[in-house]
Order: structure tokens, then sequence, then C-alpha cells
């Protein structure tokens, strides 16, 4: 390994540390949410999560250029590179298993709200109607 690719390699060596460090704190953020289970809406992304996938998204882009130089020469990761890139890929399928539990949980209100939202409209749609007919009788009666 040369020198360049010795740097390129601890560039991304640090880089995918802090990304799962940033990961790391999204999931715990995701763990407290579905521990807590709040009245709030589950299919929302809770700003502390967003706030760390923005760090994430810029570490990305600030070693952009090394890892498509890193990939465009073929370049191996050593044992610490492949142990952090690993990592992330762990703490990427553990956020996603939550991702995916909210958006179940969010589905299943919306689909819960349907029957709701069905009643509610077709009271409106009788009051209306009675309203209409009540309307009909008055004028009858005074005519």
């Amino acid at each position: 390994m040369n020198e360049t690719s010795r740097s390129a390699e601890t560039l991304l060596l640090a880089a995918y540390r802090e990304q799962a460090a940033h990961y790391a704190n999204a999931l715990r953020c995701a763990e407290e949410l579905n521990l807590e289970q709040s009245g709030g809406d589950p299919g929302r992304m809770p700003p502390a999560i967003l706030c760390f996938l923005d760090k994430i998204a810029a570490v990305d882009a600030r070693v952009a250029e090394t890892k498509s130089w890193w990939m465009r020469t073929g370049q191996k990761p050593g044992s610490e590179l492949r142990a952090a890139l690993d990592e992330v890929t762990r703490l990427i399928d553990s956020l996603a298993g939550y991702v995916r539990e909210a958006e179940r949980t969010a589905a299943a209100s919306r689909q819960a709200l349907t029957p709701e939202l069905d009643a509610a409209a077709r009271g409106v749609q009788m009051r209306r109607a009675y309203g209409g007919a009540q309307t009909s009788l008055a004028s009858r009666s005074y005519e």
C-alpha cells in the first residue's frame, strides 16, 4: 500500500467511525421513541434523528472525492476500515428496522382511522340531507 492509499484509508476510516457514532445516536433516539410509543405521529421522523442523518450526509459529502478515488482505483480496505464498514452496515440495518416499524405503525393508524372518517363523512351527509329535508318541510308548511 502506497502513501496515497494509506492517507485515503486513514481519512475514510475516520469518516466511517464518525458516521458510526452518528448512526449509533440516531439508533438510540429511535429506540427511545419506540419504547415511549408516545401519542405523536409514529410516521414522522423525529428531528433529532434527522439531525444525525444530516450529519452523516455531511461526512459523506466531505469524503466523496476520496471514496470515488478509492473505488475507481480498486483499493481494498484493511482490517480496521473493514470493521468500521461492518459497524456502519450493522447500525444502518438496525435503524432501518425501526423506520420500517414506524412505517407499519403509521399505516395501521391510518387504516384504523378510515372507518372513523367514513362515519364522520356519512354523518355530515346525513345532516345536510336532513337539514335540506327540514327546509323543504318548513317552506311547505307556510304555503
